[in-house]
């Protein structure tokens, strides 16, 4: 099974690393906030009408469609933190390939929210791998969910932040993809970001922590995040410094 990891963003032959975001509100946050929980969407909310799982998928759909050359999870320095958006979220990535550790600068227009896998796990299907098909009388979806839990289950370390404010409860933030169709940029295969991908439309089941922003007021604002299996194997350090109303 290959395997995508997030919080080094590989979007695998059956899993896709969620990349790790951590946001921090500038201005929004005020110093004396003992968290900054109260500028994110809540686990269970349903923003714009679509729940956690189902804005992940959206992000899928998103990450993957967008060719090796310009894709996000391989942007050193946030050149490509504007392909592709579009509608009332924004969406954030991690890291990819080689990088673990990146510093980027992100312009956004003013009232989007901002979604931003954390930590997870995307398996797709299918995959070279003959062997790679579910039991008999397992459903697809079922089989995908089923062999992404145990990769997002090793995450013990993540961190997000606001401006300085720290984003708690994070072990909350959990949730599950439906399964979603998509069709990938061949050359993620290629750049180390997805070994499964085929080129042709396939399937995929994320299970991944996530983070749905509010959104930010206008000005600069940092963000950065931290993930890892444990506290001395860090995959993601992510900084990004956005400037709100930019557009």
């Amino acid at each position: 099974m290959t395997n995508m990891r997030w919080p080094r963003i590989r979007l695998g032959s059956a899993a896709i690393a969620v990349a790790l975001t951590v946001l921090a509100l500038g201005d929004g946050a005020e110093s004396g906030n003992r968290n900054a929980n109260n500028h994110v969407y809540p686990p269970d909310s349903k923003p714009f009408g679509m729940t956690y799982g189902e804005w992940g998928g959206a992000w899928v759909q998103w990450a993957l469609s967008i060719p090796a050359e310009v894709t996000p999870f391989l942007d050193p320095d946030g050149t490509h933190c504007g392909t592709l958006q579009s509608g009332p979220v924004w969406f954030l990535a991690g890291t990819g390939g080689p990088l673990s550790r990146v510093t980027r600068t992100c312009s956004i227009p003013l009232g989007r929210a901002i979604f931003l896998p954390i930590a997870g796990y995307l398996n797709d299907y299918p995959c070279p791998n003959p062997a790679f098909q579910p039991a008999p009388g397992q459903s697809i979806e079922a089989f995908l969910a089923e062999g992404a839990a145990p990769f997002t289950d090793q995450v013990h370390v993540i961190e997000a932040e606001l401006d300085g404010v720290p984003i708690v409860n994070l072990m909350a933030f959990r949730s599950r993809t439906p399964m979603v169709s998509f069709t990938a940029a061949a050359n993620l295969r290629r750049d180390d970001v997805d070994p499964c991908i085929t080129g042709s439309p396939q399937l995929g089941v994320a299970d991944h922590y996530a983070l749905m922003l509010k959104p930010l007021s206008a000005g600069n604002h940092t963000l950065h995040f931290k993930a890892g299996i444990s506290s001395s194997v860090i995959t993601t350090d992510v900084t990004y410094h956005l400037t709100i109303g930019g557009h």
